[in-house]
């Protein structure tokens, strides 16, 4: 994993990298020609791009007010697996990153911009998009 600045004038880091993920296939999943896909239900191992946007400034969610953005929520998650393995909260950004860079984690991982019965045409590229970091002790 490599870890990059953010380049939109607040403070944090995008963390970057390649990992390894089961996908899980839904029931419903929708091949190419809108039918029922060979794949449905099934899993397979695949290596993946990890994208991990992190801020430790708290901004609210657009959408959701009530909510924090997703980058302040990816910083809580990795405090938290950070708390897990290490056993105390870190004691600087610079401790969090080395860790996120250096030590396996499972990072919870969507596909996003995939056809499903639900949403046949989706908007955006496909992609994956990580929605959770937890710790795994040694």
């Amino acid at each position: 994993m490599l870890w990059f600045p953010r380049t939109d004038g607040r403070k944090g880091a995008t963390i970057v990298g390649i990992g390894e993920a089961t996908i899980k296939h839904r029931d419903d999943e929708l091949g190419p020609d809108g039918k029922l896909s060979p794949k449905a239900g099934t899993e397979e191992l695949v290596r993946t791009r990890i994208r991990v946007p992190l801020s430790w400034e708290l901004v609210k969610d657009k959408n959701n007010p009530d909510r924090p953005d997703y980058a302040y929520r990816m910083y809580l998650a990795a405090r938290s697996a950070f708390q897990t393995v290490i056993g105390e909260k870190p004691e600087t950004i610079g401790h969090l990153i080395e860790f996120l860079c250096t030590i396996p984690c499972n990072y919870r991982v969507i596909q996003i911009g995939v056809p499903t019965k639900k949403n046949p045409e989706p908007s955006g590229e496909p992609g994956t998009m990580v929605v959770g970091i937890t710790g795994v002790k040694q």
